[in-house]
């Protein structure tokens, strides 16, 4: 099975909202990050009627995926970091309007850490429904998007490995 990476731009707040709701089925979880500031990673609970004013940059992520969102000045730039195969599921309809690397994927699950908080490294600490999660318990994951034919890897999403 090969994973699926691809990006869209210029998406509207109404089709960013659809993409999120037809690919992420609960559970799934996102967060937001903030340019302007530090702050420790809030992970939160992804809930049906998601809000209308999204944060300039974010990403949701369950097991299967994460898409990560940037806004622009024509719109949401997006990221979709995939297990599935784009025929297997939602992204058999949406597959004519993604830009593609042709490339043969191969991925990596790995157990994420984070650094305490005397550390100057990020992250430090990680929130869950308003309670800091244990470190020793860590339920987050990192899956490695690489270049099967290279061993370059290109991206590192966030997966669960564990419920929340």
């Amino acid at each position: 099975m090969s994973a699926f990476v691809g990006t869209k731009e210029h998406l509207e707040v109404i089709q960013l909202q659809e993409m999120i709701k037809s690919l992420f089925p609960e559970p799934a979880y996102f967060c937001e990050r903030k340019p302007d500031k530090i702050e420790p990673f809030k992970l939160e609970p992804f809930k049906p009627g998601f809000p209308q004013d999204f944060a300039p940059e974010g990403q949701i992520f369950n097991q299967q995926r994460e898409l990560r969102w940037k806004k622009t000045r024509k719109g949401f730039s997006v990221l979709l970091l995939s297990l599935d195969e784009p025929q297997t599921h939602t992204l058999n309809k949406l597959k004519n309007n993604w830009k593609t690397e042709d490339l043969n994927w191969k991925t990596e699950d790995r157990n994420a850490h984070i650094y305490r908080q005397s550390e100057t490294r990020f992250p430090k600490g990680v929130h869950a429904l308003s309670a800091e999660i244990d470190q020793n318990n860590f339920p987050l994951g990192q899956r490695y998007f690489q270049d099967a034919d290279t061993a370059t890897i290109h991206f590192i999403a966030l997966t669960l490995i564990k419920p929340l």
